[in-house]
């Protein structure tokens, strides 16, 4: 990645994520091989599949020239990020941001469907070049998995103008034109 490259991503980043942002939520950096993550990092949904019980924390990852929400997970003692956006599926990610809260009692899940950003709707990411905001959304589902029952509250990434959550479990891309947003109270 360039310079101009990255700072132009820092410019967007700060525009959209700093100025004016109240102090609801914050962004912690994880560094790779971290053991925890902080209190206080926001609960976004679970996947149990009979052998592994996860609880998905809301997270970002920044990927080229994108910042994409992201699922923040323990696993094997490590904490690791997945996403899921338009084709593209990354797991085992390290080095993320989570976010996290002091006042859980001003961020809440709003159902929304096809695209619906609600008001107040948290903003977590940006598309490449800035053409479009992205949105922590999770959903519910309930899928076979190699023949194995699998429960899970999915956190992923809304983008509007795809009308869709985009999330991955257990690897693989999910959407779903249903689902719930992040917002501040």
């Amino acid at each position: 990645m360039t310079l101009s490259r990255v700072a132009g991503l820092m410019a967007i980043y700060v525009c959209c994520f700093v100025c004016g942002a109240r102090e609801d939520v914050r962004w912690e950096l994880i560094p790779p091989r971290n053991a925890s993550i902080p209190q206080g990092s926001l609960l976004g949904g679970y996947l149990d599949n009979n052998e592994w019980n996860y609880f998905l924390y809301v997270g970002r990852v920044f990927f080229y020239n994108n910042i994409i929400p992201a699922a923040v997970y323990s696993h094997d003692g490590r904490w690791q990020a997945s996403f899921a956006l338009d084709g593209t599926v990354r797991t085992g990610i390290t080095g993320f941001e989570v976010a996290a809260t002091d006042r859980s009692e001003f961020v809440r899940w709003v159902p929304a469907a096809n695209g619906e950003v609600p008001q107040g709707a948290v903003q977590v990411g940006i598309a490449a070049g800035g053409s479009e905001v992205l949105y922590a959304c999770r959903a519910y589902d309930d899928p076979q998995q190699g023949g194995v029952s699998v429960t899970v509250m999915a956190v992923g990434a809304l983008r509007p103008t795809a009308k869709v959550c985009f999330t991955t479990i257990m690897g693989t891309l999910k959407k779903y034109p249903t689902y719930e947003v992040l917002v501040k109270s």
